[in-house]
């Protein structure tokens, strides 16, 4: 059973956009997420996105959710040149627009993971003496 972190976070991301459909079929209350793009898909589909390459459908962090969406993964293949609305599975995440969408999701879980160190960094900061200011400058 998930952490109780684990579904907090899930039912806020589930909350968002259309995550309450499917992205590949548009069926309610899809069971399985894909955290490599942050969408939320059903049990069928989540067949497909096993038989992708392992390494593209990893799922490895659920801040990630955070970032992508169902919606904002659309949104940016459709915004894409060469999107196409009848690839299949296959096509589509193996796709140009796919790995920028992957790119960008990483950078923003980055700049999330970073934000969150602001506040403790702050306060370490605060408490350094002018002398080892100097020797980190240095």
């Amino acid at each position: 059973m998930a952490s109780l972190r684990t579904r907090k976070v899930l039912k806020e991301v589930r909350a968002q956009d259309e995550n309450n459909v499917c992205f590949e079929r548009g069926t309610f209350n899809p069971q399985w997420v894909s955290v490599t793009y942050g969408i939320w898909i059903c049990p069928e589909c989540s067949e497909k996105h096993r038989g992708l390459v392992v390494h593209l459908n990893f799922v490895h962090s659920l801040e990630k959710m955070k970032a992508g969406g169902n919606t904002r993964f659309q949104e940016f293949l459709e915004s894409q040149d060469d999107y196409d609305s009848c690839w299949s599975t296959q096509e589509k995440y193996n796709s140009k627009a796919a790995t920028l969408f992957r790119d960008k999701a990483r950078a923003v879980l980055q700049l999330l993971q970073k934000a969150s160190l602001l506040p403790w960094l702050k306060k370490v900061l605060q408490n350094l003496d002018p002398k080892q200011v100097k020797r980190l400058q240095s």
